[in-house]
């Protein structure tokens, strides 16, 4: 069976955000959009909006936004896995 593609997607850019999730949906690629999972879990832990994702003034995540994205990632995946992979 060959490997399996799935993408995880986050841009700063909200245009370009957008166009990566209607192209995966347009061709059939699996994909977890992250900004809507990284809101609520920033949420639900108290966190400031500014403490989430990104460190400073760069692009780079922070240490929360990287342990948020992983649990995000992990949760999305786990399911799939466990049923097999992708279909």
């Amino acid at each position: 069976d060959g490997a399996q593609l799935g993408v995880v997607i986050i841009d700063q850019d909200e245009e370009k955000y957008r166009r990566m999730i209607a192209l995966a949906e347009r061709i059939g690629l699996p994909s977890l959009a992250l900004r809507k999972p990284l809101e609520k879990m920033r949420r639900r832990d108290g966190l400031a909006g500014d403490a989430l994702s990104f460190a400073g003034c760069d692009s780079h995540w922070s240490e929360t936004g990287h342990r948020l994205a992983a649990e995000a990632t992990a949760a999305w995946l786990e399911p799939i896995l466990e049923a097999g992979g992708f279909r």
